[in-house]
């Protein structure tokens, strides 16, 4: 019997398409199940606006975050984009790894995501949940030294 203890890992996914947004978690569970990562215990936040995301921000240290860029809004709330939450994420923990999701395919967008600490930026029409895998999967290898 294993009695050793789970290192617990953090995950925002911050999408406001609910489709996606169960898409993104059902396949990173299943990261969970491959034996490389048995000493881990991967939690999931998930959140559908950009408000709901600032409102819990500092009650949760996240490990990674699966961020959509363009997030809807509610009739007369104030809107908080993935640059806004990206910002405020890198602030409050450097050693978050943001995944920025998006339909925006402008360069300069990418570019400026990346500069300002987004650790990989994919294309939501080019979304391969099998690479998105491998990515989050690589940083938990680096992370907690599972080789």
């Amino acid at each position: 019997m294993n009695t050793m203890k789970k290192r617990q890992v953090n995950i925002a996914i911050i999408e406001d398409d609910p489709y996606y947004n169960l898409l993104i978690e059902l396949n990173l569970k299943s990261i969970a199940k491959e034996g490389l990562f048995e000493p881990l215990e991967l939690l999931f936040y998930n959140f559908r606006t950009g408000e709901s995301v600032m409102n819990f921000i500092d009650d949760v240290r996240y490990d990674i975050a699966v961020l959509d860029y363009f997030l809807s809004i509610k009739r007369g709330a104030f809107a908080v984009n993935g640059e806004d939450i990206l910002k405020e994420m890198v602030k409050r923990n450097k050693e978050c790894k943001v995944l920025v999701v998006s339909e925006q395919e402008d360069l300069e967008t990418t570019v400026r995501l990346l500069q300002k600490g987004a650790y990989v930026y994919l294309q939501k029409r080019d979304l391969n949940v099998e690479l998105l895998k491998q990515i989050v999967s690589k940083i938990l290898i680096r992370k907690y030294e599972l080789y």
